[in-house]
């Protein structure tokens, strides 16, 4: 009986026990993978862009919210008070209590006709229509629209990697040959690309100075030289003035339009001729703040993603008033950061780039829309005539509902 119980304790026959000594290879090469699991997961690498700055503290980022509240409560009360005043003029013009349309203008006098240019209320009720809005500073190698003048000197960044796009996101021009961008953009990469229409392809680029992280240095900046480029540039805003309230775009090239457009599609397969459209999107600024005494902000309400990071927020006269850098995400609301054109002064000096720097108010000019006329009625009292149909046979209004072949 002793003897079967002590076979039975042993090892089944016919197996050897594993000395634990032998599971170490496994054990090592199981902690290796989780190491670099968590590696690639933190902020900064090459799988996750960050989506915050660290520096942006919980109670900062409270500070920031209550005042960029502040600003769109007003915001909101001087939207409501346009709604309940608003008035149609006889001629099709909108407009608001204080008698400006809702782009700012006076209304069209006798002597305004479509296409005129009007000078505007910088703090309109919506921001007017970049198509119509006049750049005194064009240049040029600029048409004089602020739509123009966005898709001509914003840029957008490619970054490759072992070959292949490794990343995207977003510049502007501040001199004929250099670009800026943030240096979470480019860092880690192994060469720097731009594009956008007006240059028409791609161009290698060589990076002249960077300043980053933003949470050691309080800075995220890197500028960019395009060898034998003469392009033009922007203007950059620097004035002691309150932007608050101030009519902005942003403007870049997000990831998340990116991925459905074929042209982008196209330039990641190799057309270097392939060039993706910008993205556009307007808002107010909500407050400027201090993050630190070198890190200088402005939050505001134009929509930012993941690809506007170093693209830039520009007033409604064409002038660069921040570079969008990092969106804070909130349970209620996303606070979208600008650093401020101090900070990005303070980084191009002595680099031997001598940008055009400004500090008038802006006060912007609009060109007249087109507006349909009300047919008078006629002193009878009888209702106008219905306009005759359209002639669809041939070189009046196509016929679209006619079948497509």
């Amino acid at each position: 009986m002793g003897q079967t119980m002590g076979q039975a304790s042993g090892p089944p026959s016919g197996l050897t026990r594993v000395p634990a000594y032998a599971w170490a290879p496994l054990v090592l090469l199981l902690l290796l993978f989780g190491g670099v699991l968590i590696w690639l997961m933190l902020p900064g690498t090459r799988l996750f862009q960050p989506r915050q700055i660290s520096v942006v503290t919980d109670a900062r980022a409270i500070q920031v919210t209550e005042a960029a509240n502040a600003e769109l409560q007003a915001r909101l009360a001087r939207l409501q008070a346009a709604v309940a005043g608003a008035q149609c003029r006889a001629d099709g013009t909108l407009t608001v209590p204080g008698g400006l349309t809702i782009e700012g203008l006076l209304p069209p006098g006798p002597g305004d006709a479509p296409g005129s240019r009007a000078s505007a209320d910088p703090q309109p009720v919506l921001p007017p229509d970049p198509a119509r809005t006049i750049v005194a500073d064009a240049g040029p190698l600029s048409q004089a629209n602020l739509l123009s003048l966005l898709e001509e000197r914003t840029a957008m960044i490619l970054t490759t990697r072992n070959g292949q796009v490794s990343s995207t996101g977003s510049g502007f021009f501040v001199s004929p040959n250099t670009v800026v961008t943030n240096f979470h953009v480019i860092d880690g990469s192994e060469n720097v690309y731009i594009t956008n229409r007006s240059l028409g392809k791609v161009h290698q680029v060589q990076v002249l100075k960077t300043m980053g992280p933003f949470n050691t240095t309080g800075g995220d900046f890197a500028l960019l030289q395009v060898p034998g480029l003469e392009h033009s540039y922007y203007n950059i805003l620097q004035s002691d003035a309150s932007l608050k309230l101030q009519s902005v775009i942003a403007a870049g090239y997000p990831g998340d339009v990116l991925d459905s457009d074929a042209q982008f599609a196209a330039l990641r397969s190799g057309d270097a001729t392939a060039v993706p459209d910008m993205t556009l999107t307007d808002g107010v600024v909500n407050t400027e703040q201090s993050l630190s005494p070198n890190s200088e902000v402005v939050v505001h309400s134009a929509p930012m993603s993941q690809g506007n990071s170093g693209g830039p927020l520009v007033d409604m006269c064409g002038r660069v008033i921040g570079v969008n850098t990092f969106v804070r995400q909130g349970n209620l609301r996303n606070l979208n950061f600008a650093l401020s054109t101090d900070g990005l002064i303070r980084f191009l000096a002595g680099t031997g780039v001598q940008p055009g720097v400004v500090s008038q108010a802006c006060l912007p000019e609009l060109t007249r829309p087109s507006v349909a006329r009300v047919a008078e009625t006629p002193a009878t009292g009888q209702s106008p005539a219905a306009p005759a149909a359209p002639d669809t046979t041939g070189g009046g209004i196509p016929n679209f509902a006619a079948p497509v072949e």
